[in-house]
């Protein structure tokens, strides 16, 4: 029986010299301070400092990485919905994978609940990039006194959002996208209209239902849960539509593309589904046999 051969362990060395690390650390954890300072680019949660992401970018400019997210995919867990992203840093100079994260952004998160699913998608993203920063660079953020955790992974009990960055600048435009549309309020009104109940009734059930202050604070998610609750449908079995009216998606409230009239003629096969989400981010679906899922063609 041939002898076998013990391999033993490599020596462990230092890469760097433990003082020039700290030296060239806090060099550049002096120069993101001032950053941070001048930029408000940390949120302050219980008296400790949390950096933003656009933070963790520029801690990765000065070591020569970049973040890209490598895949977003959508998810649903019963009436749960959101998504989970997956980001790798990248070392700019050879274009090799020095760190990577998944992270997940859904709609039961207080400060993200009746929010439109891009923002979702993006939150998801930004905390997917954050995270695998973090996972490379926290000893910068430390030696400048910030924590280890980006501030997108932190949940606020006072109900502020630890990163709009979303909607800074953009609040009237993205309450416009959020709310109801007038396609999805005129729907209610006329199925309420059936079901003998005026518009002061109508707002009174709705306030109560989702504890609004205004009717006019109702979401399209919101709108679409009404509009199939009213119906007392589910809306996988829903395809008694007539061709050519306005269908709203019940999962975001956007428009859905009809292809059973293209289906019926053989420009699409007829395993194709009946109904399309028009959003890119949700591309929710409805097929003849009363199965629901997302993704599929047009």
């Amino acid at each position: 029986m041939a002898d076998k051969q013990i391999m033993k362990p490599n020596n462990s060395t230092l890469a760097l010299d433990p003082k020039t690390a700290i030296e060239e650390g806090t060099k550049a954890a002096n120069a993101l301070m001032d950053l941070v300072n001048k930029r408000k680019l940390a949120v302050n949660i219980s008296g400790k400092k949390y950096l933003k992401f656009e933070a963790w970018q520029t801690i990765a400019r000065f070591y020569g990485y970049t973040v890209k997210t490598a895949k977003t995919a959508y998810v649903k867990y019963n009436s749960t919905q959101g998504f989970e992203a997956t980001a790798s840093v990248i070392q700019t100079s050879n274009g090799r994978i020095v760190g990577a994260a998944e992270a997940i952004c859904m709609n039961d998160e207080k400060n993200w609940k009746g929010r439109p699913l891009y923002a979702i998608k993006s939150m998801a993203q930004t905390r997917a990039s954050a995270k695998a920063l973090r996972q490379v660079l926290a000893w910068v953020a430390v030696l400048a006194g910030f924590e280890a955790t980006p501030a997108e992974e932190m949940s606020v009990d006072n109900g502020s959002d630890p990163d709009p960055e979303w909607i800074r600048g953009k609040e009237d435009i993205v309450k416009t996208i959020a709310l109801a549309t007038e396609p999805q309020k005129k729907k209610i009104f006329a199925l309420a209209k059936v079901k003998k109940w005026d518009a002061d009734e109508v707002h009174k059930r709705i306030k109560k239902r989702f504890d609004l202050k205004s009717f006019n604070d109702l979401t399209k998610a919101q709108a679409s849960e009404i509009i199939e609750s009213i119906n007392g449908s589910n809306p996988t079995q829903k395809t008694t539509q007539q061709a050519g009216e306005t269908r709203i998606c019940p999962q975001c409230g956007s428009e859905m593309w009809d292809n059973r009239p293209k289906k019926a003629s053989g420009e699409f096969k007829k395993n194709s589904p009946d109904f399309k989400c028009k959003n890119k981010d949700c591309e929710f679906v409805i097929w003849p046999k009363k199965t629901t899922r997302v993704g599929g063609g047009r």
